[in-house]
């Protein structure tokens, strides 16, 4: 892969500075060193969600050492469809949310398959919309994201393209079959590719209502470690890149 400081590509250079660069690991920003020549210069690459699958008492003592609220999800919750349809669908036996003082947008569940697998001693700790050009993260709920993650293996992450133009996804056809779901597409087990698990295109200023013209592909993928130390699969995500940079 090579240095990644050194190399002026500017995928290289803009997941460096995300993921790496000391105190801006979770500071979402758009690439710094982008030519404005380049294919690349029009899209905004950010994390949007991480999972971590910690044991269920290393979690919960961590969540009483710092005074953070856990809060069961009832079906009023103020939470989100597709979080409450893991409940509807009897995917996972039990669902939580853990508030911080500044970020709360975390859910802790016990999936199906994972209680199979581990006498329910395990469970996904999920962080979701960390990248919302509306909604920026604090200072401070960065700090206490970064703690967390730096804490715990990250097991797997979302990675967002954004573009002001929409993008065009016939080439990622190559991947596998596209599911669509009234304005999202969806690419789940692409071939070919043994880190990105999940392909997902949408209309992010609809979805939003948002006033200005914004497109997301989110990569879901799979890695190991903590934040600074996790596995990313560089050579996916620029073979994604380049099938979709043509515009």
């Amino acid at each position: 892969m090579g240095d990644a400081k050194n190399s002026h590509h500017p995928l290289y250079t803009g997941l460096e500075d995300t993921f790496y660069e000391s105190k801006k690991m979770i500071d979402f920003s758009p690439f710094p060193n982008v030519d404005r020549i380049s294919p690349f210069s029009h899209l905004r690459i950010s994390i949007d969600t991480i999972r971590i699958s910690p044991y269920k008492n290393t979690i919960s003592k961590y969540i009483a050492n710092k005074d953070f609220k856990l809060e069961t999800i009832k079906s009023n919750s103020k939470i989100s469809a597709n979080v409450k349809k893991l409940l509807w669908n009897k995917q996972t036996t039990s669902l939580k949310r853990i508030i911080m003082p500044h970020f709360k947008n975390i859910i802790m569940a016990t999936p199906d398959y994972l209680n199979q697998k581990s006498n329910y001693k395990k469970c996904v700790v999920t962080a979701f919309g960390l990248s919302q050009p509306n909604k920026p993260l604090h200072v401070e709920a960065k700090e206490e994201l970064q703690h967390l993650f730096n804490k715990f293996n990250i097991i797997s992450f979302d990675l967002s393209i954004d573009s002001s133009k929409p993008i065009d996804t016939s080439h990622l056809g190559v991947f596998g079959a596209v599911t669509r779901k009234y304005t999202t597409q969806y690419i789940n087990k692409p071939l070919y590719l043994s880190s990105v698990s999940k392909i997902c295109y949408y209309d992010k200023s609809f979805k939003d209502n948002l006033s200005y013209p914004l497109y997301r592909l989110e990569l879901t993928i799979k890695t190991s470690g903590r934040l600074r130390e996790m596995i990313i699969p560089f050579d996916e995500i620029e073979l994604i890149l380049n099938l979709i940079t043509h515009i």
